[in-house]
């Protein structure tokens, strides 16, 4: 198999681009992976993730997110906390969404025709903090499977040592390749059969525009996104979407019940810690419902859910 990097487009964002390179350079030309960067999907629940970057080589499938923010990583209260010249920015841990990715990913490959008769193999989640001046003091049970740049000296893991050696906390080891060549083979032609979409600014649900994944419900019911109508300049929005994907057309219609009732039972409270109601709307993934935007108020799901 040969080396293979492809971009379905250019990250809008010169950090990014920059780890995106560090990576593509550091990894050896004689070594056989592919490599996809910038792209998104939708999971079978209808849900759309985006991925920086997946690749695939015979130590392992790699989906990494990259976080790009300067100053050294803590943890408070399973939140990751970056502190960087007296400046603090807080944000969750970006792994279990990494991990939920890796997994709708998954499921959506092995419907393809390439494994028709075969396993998908494991897709494994990274976190690479590429900036130059990270350092982690992260507790042991969220450093696994977190990279930096790779050095000549330290303790650290790199990137590029995770993903040609398996060289990471929380990667299991192994005394030969877990990824035979025909498992790639099947991998990049399965890829290459599922419907990747080039990251986009542009994502639409209905008359609302998508700029930001602010929430992925566990169970697979619902995203949150930060939007703006597409037409109006109304501000910002937390859009609720729930995904109906590939569900049956009873388990649909529990789903639209379920968000006319929450409808219902928001657009009566006004209260400042909950976030208003504006509207319910219709999107490709589902019905939707649409909050005035609010910093440090939260949208509350007040029905039992399906």
């Amino acid at each position: 198999m040969p080396h293979s990097w492809k971009a379905l487009t250019q990250s809008q964002y010169p950090w990014e681009e920059d780890a995106l390179k560090f990576i593509r350079d550091g990894l050896s030309p004689s070594c056989p992976i592919c490599a996809w960067t910038n792209f998104e999907f939708m999971a079978l629940s209808g849900a759309i993730y985006e991925v920086d970057l997946v690749i695939a080589g015979p130590w392992g499938i790699f989906l990494t997110e990259i976080k790009s923010r300067p100053g050294e990583i803590t943890s408070s209260s399973g939140s990751w906390v970056w502190n960087d010249k007296g400046n603090r920015w807080t944000a969750d841990n970006p792994l279990p969404l990494a991990n939920r990715k890796c997994k709708e990913l998954k499921s959506l490959l092995q419907r393809q025709q390439a494994f028709s008769n075969d396993t998908v193999p494991f897709i494994e989640p990274l976190i690479f903090c590429s900036h130059e001046s990270n350092t982690l003091r992260l507790p042991d049970e969220q450093g696994h499977r977190v990279c930096l740049r790779d050095k000549k000296t330290g303790k650290v893991p790199g990137i590029i040592a995770a993903i040609s050696r398996r060289e990471c906390p929380g990667l299991r080891t192994f005394t030969r390749p877990p990824v035979e060549k025909p498992q790639l083979r099947a991998f990049v032609r399965a890829m290459e059969q599922v419907s990747l979409r080039p990251s986009s600014s542009s994502r639409r649900a209905g008359d609302y525009r998508l700029e930001e994944l602010l929430n992925d419900s566990p169970t697979g019911t619902y995203q949150d996104w930060k939007g703006r109508h597409a037409t109006i300049d109304s501000g910002p929005k937390l859009i609720r979407i729930y995904q109906e994907g590939l569900q049956s057309e009873q388990d649909r219609a529990i789903l639209r019940r379920v968000a006319e009732k929450e409808f219902r039972i928001l657009e009566r409270l006004d209260h400042p810690g909950i976030l208003r109601v504006d509207t319910l709307t219709s999107t490709e993934s589902g019905p939707a419902l649409v909050f005035r935007w609010q910093e440090g108020a939260a949208s509350r799901s007040l029905s039992c859910g399906p």
